[in-house]
């Protein structure tokens, strides 16, 4: 007798949990876990790592989508917004550091990106009327921003068509989720990809570069200006390397992506020293979506 209700008890708890499971399913379709994951950041590797530059992807890849870069205030801040000083890409790279006045210079840009700003304040750097900058300590700097802010047009294509991209080391640990647009609130439309640099030129000189990455949907008027609202994507990757070293940062389920590597050239008259290059890579998926960026900062 003893046998038969636990037998029947058994019975009853394993109905029980199938409810259960079956009411946490319905919950789901109404509310999608997606809209409750938590951004998640980390750092690729726990040590710096030093890459073979000869086998560098120099040209950035493209799968199941479309960009198409934007000017003016459809990508950015008006230039006249903050006394920022223009410089072309030809003459920033047949230039010498020394040339280069304290200030902020958006290099082949004719607007200003939407990280700048809130980048300043967070560093604790501060700008004049004048278009110096300095520092939280009063010392002079020099920053370089460049990079693109662009439209993503989704394409439809298979699964097999996305596994043989060249995947990046992180990438092909990931399950692939091959809906058409997985990014929330919003749909994934707008992307900025941003290299920069700040040069601390006084008694102590070091080269501090970094690359941002961030993720939009497209504003009122079918751009990606400061009006276009923040949408989270499932992987977002960024990639700073100077002198040797570099910094990698991953995150899932998010919108923007900094990384950042330094070189400290030393003090006083020994410190003398500039990189051949900087490079910044960043990596965007989505669904069906997979585009990387890649450029470098040459002095």
């Amino acid at each position: 007798m003893t046998k038969f209700k636990t037998i029947g008890l058994m019975i009853t708890m394993s109905l029980i949990g199938f409810s259960e499971d079956a009411l946490s399913r319905e919950e789901n379709t109404l509310n999608p876990l997606r809209e409750a994951r938590p951004i998640i950041n980390k750092p690729a590797l726990s040590r710096d790592l030093k890459p073979d530059l000869r086998r560098w992807i120099k040209k950035p890849e493209v799968k199941g989508a479309s960009l198409r870069v934007l000017k003016g205030r459809k990508a950015g801040f008006s230039l006249k917004s903050m006394p920022v000083r223009t410089i072309s890409k030809a003459k920033f790279k047949n230039s010498q550091m020394k040339s280069f006045k304290s200030g902020l210079y958006v290099i082949g840009l004719d607007y200003i990106p939407h990280f700048v700003k809130g980048s300043l304040k967070r560093f604790g750097y501060k700008m004049a009327r004048n278009g110096e900058v300095t520092n939280s300590k009063g010392e002079k700097l020099t920053i370089f921003v460049g990079g693109e802010t662009g439209l993503v047009k989704s394409k439809r294509f298979s699964a097999r068509g996305l596994m043989d991209n060249r995947w990046d080391i992180e990438n092909t640990m990931m399950d692939l989720n091959l809906n058409e647009d997985n990014a929330s609130p919003y749909q994934f439309r707008c992307y900025s990809f941003h290299p920069w640099a700040v040069y601390y030129g006084g008694f102590h000189r070091w080269y501090d570069v970094r690359t941002h990455a961030s993720t939009y949907t497209t504003d009122p008027q079918g751009g990606c200006s400061v009006r276009s609202p923040r949408t989270n994507i499932e992987y977002l990757q960024t990639y700073a390397l100077i002198k040797g070293s570099a910094d990698i940062d991953t995150c899932n389920n998010c919108n923007e992506r900094n990384s950042r590597d330094v070189w400290d050239v030393g003090r006083f008259w020994p410190a003398h020293g500039r990189p051949a290059s900087t490079y910044h890579h960043a990596v965007y998926r989505d669904g069906g979506i997979y585009f990387s960026r890649t450029s470098r900062l040459g002095w």
